[in-house]
């Protein structure tokens, strides 16, 4: 049993490489795929049925402190200010109810003093770039005690496969 679980420890390891590998490989297209998401989601926010995406962009622009995918302006084609060209309250640099009201049809000199400008891309960019390191080194952790899990459940195999025989 215990060869068994080395067995399939290993096989998790290969799984988890290969899985860090592939996410290396392909890291320039992840902001792409970001990218896009962002926009869909700007599409779906305040929509019934979409409360996740609605929560998770207040979250987002409010902790961030940004608004919209590139820049404010990506909130123009959208449905939530197809009607007022408003942007959420999330993107106000205070937290005032309602102050996003209008904001689309406003001089792009009064803007910067009641919302933030800078799009949500670029600083969750950095949020993540800022954490890279840290990822990588609890993955090369959790990998290192894996492997040594995989040499110890080996070594205690043997050494019962000896006590038998022994016996």
């Amino acid at each position: 049993m215990t060869l068994a679980f080395s067995v399939f420890l290993a096989l998790i390891l290969v799984i988890e490489l290969g899985a860090g590998i592939a996410s290396y490989a392909f890291r320039k297209e992840v902001g792409g795929i970001i990218e896009k998401n962002m926009e869909k989601g700007l599409q779906n926010y305040g929509i019934e049925g979409y409360k996740g995406v609605t929560e998770t962009w207040n979250i987002v622009q409010h902790e961030l402190k940004c608004c919209g995918a590139q820049e404010y302006l990506d909130w123009e084609n959208t449905t939530f200010a197809s009607e007022d060209k408003s942007v959420p309250d999330s993107c106000c640099l205070s937290d005032v109810e309602g102050c996003g009201k209008g904001i689309l049809s406003m001089s792009q000199e009064q803007v910067p003093k009641i919302i933030y400008t800078n799009g949500c891309l670029a600083k969750l960019s950095e949020v993540i770039e800022g954490n890279v390191a840290a990822l990588g080194g609890v993955g090369v952790g959790i990998a290192f005690i894996q492997f040594a899990g995989i040499i110890f459940s080996c070594v205690l195999a043997a050494t019962i496969r000896k006590g038998y025989e022994t016996v």
